[in-house]
């Protein structure tokens, strides 16, 4: 099963609303399979159109998810939905040092108020370990200052992110998207008063989401 956790807070689950995940559907060079999957894990930062995915076992990009979306206290599920898996990221400790060096860095235009050059945007885009290593020599990473603000962020990635060896992006396929919106309203609609939302992006990070969900 597949909970649906609060943004920010990956122990804390909304809870009675789920996907239980019906099958993978996969392409490769022998055509077109379909395989039962029985799928554990999280659904975090989600809106309308898509959602961060986590969970423990690998699935491959571009593979499509078919889930069941289960409402609290409704006895028939709300029907079903499929998502198409857009990225991937295995959350090893190189692969997360490797998030919050770009997230750190990312902070550092926005508190300047500077335009990233776009040399420098494309290693950020880049999560191969080879574009880290340019980041970490562009920017002095091993400075006493930036290894405190990056120590901070890992602590602060491991609290709020679901702790599972993967994480994807996933979009909502067009055949399930009115089941899914219904879903994810009423999980909106239902935040306890006071409770922001979702947390709010700069505009930075914004672009920087909408770059990640294109790969």
């Amino acid at each position: 099963m597949l909970h649906f956790t609060k943004a920010g807070k990956s122990d804390e689950i909304h809870e009675g609303y789920a996907a239980r995940s019906l099958s993978l559907t996969l392409q490769d060079s022998s055509g077109t399979r379909e395989i039962a999957l029985d799928l554990s894990g999280y659904l975090q930062d989600f809106g309308e159109f898509g959602t961060g995915l986590y969970s423990d076992q690998e699935v491959k990009v571009g593979g499509e998810l078919e889930l069941e979306l289960n409402l609290p206290q409704q006895e028939a599920p709300a029907g079903n939905t499929r998502l198409q898996v857009m990225w991937s990221r295995l959350q090893d400790p190189d692969n997360i040092t490797g998030i919050c060096i770009r997230q750190m860095i990312f902070g550092k235009y926005e508190d300047q108020g500077q335009q990233i050059e776009p040399e420098i945007l494309r290693l950020l885009h880049n999560p191969s370990r080879d574009s880290t290593a340019g980041l970490i020599q562009h920017f002095s990473i091993f400075s006493k200052e930036n290894l405190y603000r990056l120590d901070e962020l890992k602590k602060e990635y491991l609290a709020t992110h679901p702790r599972t060896k993967f994480r994807y992006g996933a979009k909502v396929m067009d055949e399930g998207l009115r089941v899914w919106q219904q879903v994810v309203n009423q999980i909106v609609a239902n935040f306890a008063p006071g409770e922001p939302e979702e947390q709010a992006e700069s505009e930075v990070m914004k672009q920087f989401n909408r770059r990640q969900a294109r790969r």
